[in-house]
């Protein structure tokens, strides 16, 4: 007998989709078992983290990211949850923010072009 959390993970891998089944649990609270478990077979990474902060509730999956995990937090991690619980202030700052990057990044792609 197979669980169901066995079968969605093992199929999971197979279908190269780890991510998606970390993202599954992660939108509910109270899922860090079920995350725990998948992270037994696969190491998360930075989207698995981002994901977690896309949540105001998640504090104990992010816990579990950075201090098990080692996964750094950086502005993404910041963007993303202020973008969950931000008023329309933070909001418009976030979008700036993510504005003046994109120009950033664009405008370096632009010099190497040349």
């Amino acid at each position: 007998d197979i669980s169901l959390s066995e079968y969605f993970l093992d199929r999971a891998n197979k279908d190269g989709r780890v991510k998606k089944a970390i993202e599954k649990y992660i939108t509910k609270y109270g899922n860090l078992t079920k995350i725990k478990g998948i992270c037994k077979e696969v190491n998360p990474d930075m989207e698995c983290l981002y994901n977690a902060c896309k949540h105001k509730n998640n504090i104990h999956t992010v816990k579990y990211f950075v201090e098990v995990h080692k996964l750094k937090i950086d502005i993404n991690c910041i963007i993303k949850l202020l973008d969950n619980i931000g008023n329309s202030t933070t909001r418009y700052i976030i979008n700036g923010y993510k504005e003046d990057k994109k120009k950033e990044e664009q405008e370096k792609e632009n010099e190497k072009k040349k």
